[in-house]
Parts: C-alpha cells; sequence; structure tokens
C-alpha cells in the first residue's frame, strides 16, 4: 500500500526509518503517520509518536529464535542501575554499588559469597518482583561461535557502550572514559517475545538519533576510533527478564 507521505514536523531521518522498517506492518506505518501528521511541532511528532509506540512494543514481525543454548547480553551503567535499586530497596547507592562490585569479583571469596547473599535476599527475596529492564529488554548477541560472556572476557570489552549504541550517550562528546558498567548474561531459553527490534521498541529521540533497521547495533560515531572500527552486534528485544533469570556471574567494566 501507498504510504502517507511525511508529516510536516516529522524529522526526515524517522520518516525514512518508519518507511522503510520491514519489520512493520504497512497499515501500522500508516496509522502512525497519520496521527503524527496533526502535529504542530515536532515536539507534537515526538510526543505522538512515543505514545503510540508505548503501545506497540514487541510487536514487530520478524520473530526470533536463539541458539540451543546462547547467552544474550546486557550491560547497565552501575551508577544508573545502583540508583534505580536504591528507591526500590531504600538501601544507600553506595552500598549497592559495592555489593555488585563485590558479585563481579572485585573483591575476596569471602566479600562475594556475602554479595550473593545479599542479592539472594534482597534482590531476588523482594516482596515485589525486579527485572533487569522495561520491556522491552535490548540485548546483544555475539558474533558466530561466541555467546555474550566471551564479549565480556575480550580485551575490548570496555567499548561496549559505544558498540551497543547507548542513546543516552548521543549527546555525551567526547565519551566519558572510566564509567563502570556491569556486563549481565541471561540464557536464551529465560526469555520471552524475543524479535528483532522495530522503530517502535524505541523512542523517537532514539530512532532519530541512532537505531537503524538492520537488526545490529550502532556505534555511537564520536566514540574513540577503535571502539567505533570494531562495528556493532546483532540485537533482539524481548520481555523484560527479572533478575532471577539473569546469571550472577557478572562483568565489572569500565569504559
Amino acid at each position: 500500500m501507498a504510504l502517507p507521505p511525511r508529516p510536516a514536523h516529522m524529522s526526515q531521518s524517522v520518516y525514512e526509518k518508519v518507511y522503510s522498517d520491514s519489520n512493520l506492518e504497512d497499515l501500522v506505518k500508516a496509522e502512525l503517520l497519520n496521527l503524527c501528521a496533526s502535529a504542530t511541532s515536532e515536539i507534537g511528532v515526538k510526543e505522538t509518536f512515543d505514545a503510540f509506540a508505548s503501545t506497540r512494543r514487541l510487536t514487530g514481525s520478524n520473530v526470533v529464535s536463539l541458539n540451543n543454548g546462547e547467552i544474550v547480553g546486557n550491560i547497565k551503567n552501575l551508577r544508573g542501575l545502583s540508583e534505580f535499586l536504591e528507591r526500590v530497596l531504600g538501601q544507600p547507592r553506595a552500598d549497592i554499588e559495592q555489593s555488585f562490585r563485590m558479585l563481579a569479583g572485585a573483591g575476596t571469596t569471602l566479600d562475594e559469597e556475602a554479595a550473593k547473599i545479599w542479592f539472594r535476599d534482597e534482590i531476588l527475596g523482594h516482596t515485589e518482583v525486579i527485572y533487569i529492564a522495561r520491556s522491552p529488554a535490548w540485548f546483544f548477541r555475539s558474533n558466530p561461535g561466541w555467546n555474550a560472556e566471551d564479549v565480556f572476557r575480550h580485551s575490548d570489552v570496555g567499548c561496549l557502550p559505544c558498540r551497543l549504541g547507548l542513546p543516552m550517550l548521543v549527546e555525551e562528546n567526547p565519551l566519558q572514559a572510566g564509567v563502570e558498567y556491569l556486563g549481565i548474561c541471561v540464557p536464551g531459553d529465560h526469555l520471552s517475545n524475543i524479535r528483532l527490534p522495530s522503530c517502535l521498541d524505541g523512542d523517537y529521540k532514539s530512532v532519530k538519533d541512532i537505531w537503524l533497521h538492520t537488526g545490529y547495533t550502532q556505534p555511537i560515531p564520536h566514540g574513540s576510533g577503535t571502539c567505533v572500527s570494531l562495528g556493532g552486534l546483532p540485537e533482539v528485544v524481548a520481555s523484560a527478564p527479572s533478575f532471577a533469570a539473569i546469571s550472577t556471574d557478572l562483568t565489572l567494566f569500565e569504559t
């Protein structure tokens, strides 16, 4: 079917990505574009786009079957994750950060065991299920023959935030060095509703700034030449798993 023309206040980049997204049905694209056409500013387009997308998460037509035994990866800014859990658990952010560092092997064996008890009692034993992200959660796959844990062990692990094109880094120029991240491994059989991402799995700004419908992450263009040259990694979206689904064999690394 013929799609509507670009809404007057929609970014040309966003329009082209919506138009060419083979993961969305034309009827869905047309509905989105017609709704955005009534906006009187790009802010209005953004609000319309984001409201529409919030009701169409994980509806892309390309369902993904992971390989048998495959492990996918996700990374979390340690400070950001700890600030979220501070609000949920009512514990000091610094204590939570330290517990995750110990879980990732930054201390002694006794420190790690104490951190595992904390994780079991406070995270897994919380009165409400704690999820690692809002749905959809985004995961990277590794190169053929590898699993995410291999990527976390690689000497270039500090390039991952750049390689994964984290939207919050688009306007950070230059990218900050020394930022702590946690690498999280998730067995594929602990995930559900796994799909290639569509433009509706992100928001207007991330689609405009960084996302492409290639099935691969897009490195932050102003990242280091080394990191950018490594290229992106295959990506999928899925219903967000709880912390119970992840391996506590975490990786702590810095940019």
